[in-house]
């Protein structure tokens, strides 16, 4: 091989592996993608609603399906002055037919992505993304178990209709407890796009022992993405 060919492809194989570690870093050091806020952003989420009551030796499941369409209309300032994105949900049986549901506001900046929802404010991811990255989600609120605020891998919980690529999971709550109250919360979150999944849980269970259940009812509450633009 002459000469100047080999220094061409030195200098090609060269360009090559810093394009890739370029590529690579940039995604290492970004996180506010996942947030992906802009004005007429459009979301609809299919929502799978499951109360369970076995408080009666019969008990009662009542499974119900909607859909939920979040608008982010505007931004707007607090009284601070500091800029957020306005948000309202409006709820359907079929798609077709809207009603307003309720609003909620979103904070970005160079740290953390915040969501306001029935004036409890709560920092659901932290900048720079890391799997298991803790944090004090409810530094705003007087929530306890504020650490508990975490990147995960994968849970028992999650089960989403689709798993988007370079999709994230965030545990916002964990708290299984066997003999009374039990709370999860966990979201997923895909560049570009923002929440692609949600899913909640709720138990309230009463028992005299470890085998005898006196009371149990909650709810399952999933949220999958189905439209996106």
């Amino acid at each position: 091989m002459k000469l100047r060919e080999l220094l061409f492809w030195m200098a090609f194989t060269l360009t090559l592996v810093f394009a890739c570690r370029r590529e690579v870093e940039d995604f290492q050091l970004t996180g506010s993608e996942y947030a992906a806020e802009k004005i007429g952003r459009v979301r609809i989420y299919k929502v799978d609603s499951l109360a369970f009551n076995r408080n009666t030796p019969f008990g009662k499941d009542t499974n119900i399906l909607y859909f939920e369409r979040h608008l982010t209309k505007e931004i707007q300032k607090d009284s601070t002055g500091k800029e957020y994105f306005y948000h309202q949900v409006q709820r359907s049986p079929n798609l077709i037919d809207w009603l307003p549901y309720y609003t909620y506001k979103t904070y970005i900046d160079s740290v953390n992505y915040t969501k306001v929802f029935d004036n409890v404010k709560r920092i659901h991811l932290w900048w720079p993304i890391s799997e298991f990255k803790t944090w004090d989600g409810n530094l705003y609120n007087a929530e306890k178990g504020g650490q508990q605020f975490r990147y995960i891998s994968n849970d028992i919980f999650l089960v989403p209709d689709s798993v988007f690529p370079n999709q994230i999971n965030v545990r916002i709550k964990k708290e299984l407890l066997p003999l009374t109250e039990s709370f999860v919360h966990l979201e997923s979150y895909a560049p570009n796009i923002g929440m692609v999944y949600k899913v909640e849980y709720y138990n309230n269970r009463q028992q005299s022992d470890t085998s005898n259940i006196l009371s149990e009812s909650g709810y399952y509450l999933y949220h999958n993405l189905i439209d996106f633009r």
